[in-house]
């Protein structure tokens, strides 16, 4: 470790001056969330970025550039008292591909937001790996600075896939990451993949697992399973995999046939078990439902809020039993929200 950066990644780091938006040219209004997704409160909310791309190997992701580029702190406090003082932002959203790669900037922010008292609540991303280099004195900064929820890419529950996919972390970190953030009462929302070429059932059947283990350790999390949308290089593989022609040009590209299977209908053409991990994607949203989640559900609508719950028992039988076929739930869902949609 040099200068609390994770080793290895050192080299491509680089402090710049990210282009500050003028936010005079906007219809701002339009940007301003009026919900907090940092805790869900009513709250004025705007994705701020500090920092850009991410050092890390993932193979799956869209990042490309891994030089990781920051900016000076100073900067950034500055461009959030701007956003406090002009539009009554309350909350932020650090919209970025890794926010804590430095610690060092990390905990200097956070202390200049504490003494300005911008009194933010604020929500980003973070990798579980990073957890083990968090000391109490770290984590109690950061929510005393406003943190209020991570996002920690986990992908999967099978080491196997995890090292396949170059995460470079490991279940027990995973664990790890769980126990600190219930903890110091930091929401995480942990995101999961399925449905790679190379997963094999036994694989999506540890990540189901490890959804279970999580819950057990930290009841405050939230999360689900997003199905696989191959990016390059990836792409070559998953049509090889699908026996899909891969489009030589962008105009093929605009293709239906292409563009639907990257789209929120995905087929998993690529899976060997499409159907298997449509299924736990789809259930995965209702097992992690806490609480909090439960009742603005129920604040809205107590007939929404009575459906969910069954939805929500149906899918803690079957995780536990794990069984996810014959979803007859999901077409249900669907259904209603066809109904609703009018």
């Amino acid at each position: 470790m040099e200068g609390d950066v994770p080793k290895g990644i050192l080299k491509t780091q680089e402090k710049i001056g990210l282009i500050n938006l003028d936010y005079e040219l906007l219809y701002i209004e339009k940007y301003i969330s009026k919900v907090s997704r940092a805790s869900g409160k009513e709250l004025r909310q705007l994705p701020v970025m500090t920092s850009r791309n991410c050092p890390h190997n993932c193979v799956f992701c869209y990042v490309q550039d891994r030089t990781y580029r920051f900016q000076d702190p100073k900067e950034s406090i500055e461009e959030l008292k701007r956003l406090k003082r002009r539009y009554g932002i309350k909350s932020i959203k650090f919209a970025e591909d890794n926010f804590f790669v430095n610690k060092n900037r990390v905990e200097e922010l956070c202390k200049m937001m504490i003494k300005e008292n911008l009194n933010f609540e604020w929500a980003t991303e973070c990798r579980a790996d990073y957890f083990d280099r968090y000391d109490d004195e770290f984590l109690k900064l950061i929510t005393k600075a406003g943190c209020k929820r991570l996002g920690i890419g986990v992908e999967f529950g099978s080491q196997r896939m995890l090292d396949f996919v170059k995460k470079d972390i490991t279940i027990k970190q995973i664990l790890n990451s769980a126990k600190l953030c219930n903890e110091y009462k930091i929401y995480p929302h942990y995101s999961f993949i399925m449905g790679m070429p190379e997963e094999e059932k036994e694989d999506m059947m540890m990540t189901v697992k490890l959804i279970e283990e999580i819950y057990k350790i930290c009841p405050i999390a939230i999360g689900g399973i997003n199905l696989f949308r191959p990016y390059p290089p990836q792409f070559k593989k998953a049509f090889e995999a699908a026996n899909l022609k891969e489009p030589e040009s962008l105009e093929e590209w605009t293709n239906p046939e292409y563009i639907n299977i990257m789209t929120t209908e995905n087929p998993l053409l690529w899976s060997k078990h499409n159907t298997l991990a449509k299924n736990i994607a789809f259930y995965s949203q209702f097992y992690f439902f806490n609480w909090d989640r439960f009742m603005i559900y129920y604040r809205k609508s107590k007939v929404m809020a009575l459906c969910l719950s069954l939805m929500i028992i149906a899918t803690r039988i079957r995780w536990k039993l794990r069984f996810f076929g014959l979803p007859i739930e999901k077409y249900i869902s669907k259904y209603v929200s066809k109904v609703m949609k009018g």
